[in-house]
């Protein structure tokens, strides 16, 4: 019984794993790209830095609607600066 479940489970695994590598391989280019050192910036600036910097007004307003109008608000970091993608 263990060796039935822990072949099954290697069989889920494997299968999760492709799944993810396919998902990864359709993703636009822009996401393949390095990340410029702007977004290196945002990315290890932490959150709450981020918060202050956007409440002292250091935000370009136009860029944010623009992007805000056309990104996708969905999952469990929507909405945090630096966290999707920018088209």
């Amino acid at each position: 019984m263990v060796i039935a479940y822990i072949s099954g489970h290697r069989s889920i695994c494997k299968y999760k794993q492709n799944e993810r590598a396919k998902k990864i391989a359709a993703l636009p280019p822009a996401y393949r790209e390095a990340l410029t050192s702007n977004e290196k910036s945002i990315l290890a600036t932490p959150l709450d830095q981020l918060v202050a910097n956007i409440k002292k007004g250091e935000i370009m307003i136009e860029d944010a609607e623009k992007w805000a109008s056309n990104c996708d608000l969905k999952g469990p970091l929507a909405g945090i600066p630096g966290t999707g993608y920018f088209p």
